[in-house]
């Protein structure tokens, strides 16, 4: 993670943002690019991979080094969201294929856990540019890796897919506009 000075031009590279993995071979970025979400003046972001454990991270403006972050369940990040004015969600997947997805809500103000949830489904966290999960209503919809488009229901936690090759689209969207 590198957070630039507008004023000055300088690219500093954040504390924390980065991590030396494969025996000095690569370097596993920490802060996936499956989306951030900001809050006030605190940016948030999760990471992880191969090499590090997969976290939560919190970077605070004009800071260069991590605020804070939290470990999470799940190999891959899939996405993150807010849903609340202090909460945020994170959606965790295992390897390809695989349909053991988490969905962690966090509160940032204590940066806890307050609520998790594992789900009987793929959230994809790499899907082309499809990649991550996005609130609509009392549902969070993501894509999944073999070409699928569901949403899972925050209250019941019921699962439902709405594309897949072979079958005609449904829009999630035209259902909650109808209410559903």
């Amino acid at each position: 993670m590198f957070r630039p000075d507008t004023e000055t031009g300088v690219l500093t590279l954040v504390k924390g943002g980065y991590h030396f993995g494969n025996q000095g071979q690569t370097i596993e970025t920490v802060v996936a690019t499956r989306g951030m979400t900001l809050i006030g003046d605190r940016l948030y972001c999760a990471g992880g991979g191969f090499w590090v454990e997969t976290r939560l991270f919190e970077f605070t403006k004009r800071r260069d080094e991590v605020t804070s972050s939290l470990p999470l369940s799940g190999e891959f990040i899939s996405g993150i969201c807010r849903t609340g004015d202090h909460e945020i969600v994170v959606g965790t997947c295992g390897r390809t294929g695989e349909t053991k997805s988490c969905l962690t809500f966090v509160d940032t103000e204590t940066m806890t856990q307050t609520r998790k949830k594992s789900i009987n489904a793929d959230i994809s966290a790499d899907l082309m540019t499809s990649s991550g999960i996005m609130r609509a209503g009392d549902y969070l919809c993501f894509a999944a890796g073999t070409l699928t488009v569901s949403r899972v229901s925050l209250t019941t936690w019921q699962v439902e897919e709405y594309t897949r090759p072979g079958r005609r689209p449904r829009s999630p969207l035209s259902d909650l506009q109808r209410g559903g």
